[in-house]
C-alpha cells in the first residue's frame, strides 16, 4: 500500500516539479558567455545540479539525484552563495541546506516519495529566497537613483 501511495504522490507531483524546474526534461541550461557576470555562472551551476535531480526523479535514478543534491550542497557552502547576511536570507539558506540534506538521504535510501517531497521543498525555498533577494536589491537600489 505504501509503495502505491508513493507512486501516486510521484505521479501527481512530478508534473508540478516541471513548472519550477527546467522546461524540458534533460534540457541543458544555456551556458553563460564570457561577458556574463560571475553571478550568472554560479546560477548556471545551480541549474545544472537541479537538472540532474529533476532527471533522476523522473527516471528513478537515485545516484543522479544524490549527485545533483551533493553539488547543490557544495554550492551552498561556496562564498558566492553567502552574498547576503540579513536574517531572512540566512533562514532561507539554512532551510535550503536542510532540504538538500533530506534529498540526499532519501536518494541513499532509494525513497522516491521522500526525494520528491524534499525536491519540492528545495524548489519552494529557492523561489522564496530569489524573490526576497530581488526585493531587497530593488528596495536598496531605489534610494540610490
Amino acid at each position: 500500500m505504501k509503495k502505491q501511495s508513493t507512486k501516486i504522490l510521484v505521479a501527481v507531483t512530478l508534473p508540478l516539479i516541471g513548472l519550477f524546474a527546467l522546461p524540458q526534461l534533460g534540457a541543458e541550461p544555456t551556458r553563460p558567455t564570457d561577458s556574463d557576470q560571475t553571478e550568472t555562472s554560479f546560477m548556471f551551476r545551480k541549474l545544472e545540479a537541479v537538472n540532474q535531480i529533476n532527471t533522476g526523479l523522473a527516471t528513478e535514478d537515485f545516484q543522479l539525484i544524490k549527485t545533483g543534491g551533493t553539488k547543490l550542497l557544495e554550492l551552498s557552502e561556496d562564498a558566492a552563495w553567502k552574498v547576503r547576511r540579513d536574517p531572512l536570507y540566512l533562514h532561507y539558506s539554512s532551510a535550503f541546506q536542510t532540504n538538500v540534506n533530506g534529498l540526499i538521504k532519501a536518494a541513499e535510501q532509494e525513497s522516491l516519495g521522500d526525494a520528491t517531497f524534499s525536491y519540492i521543498n528545495i524548489t519552494v525555498s529557492c523561489m522564496s529566497c530569489h524573490k526576497h533577494v530581488r526585493g531587497v536589491v530593488q528596495v536598496s537600489s531605489a534610494g540610490l537613483e
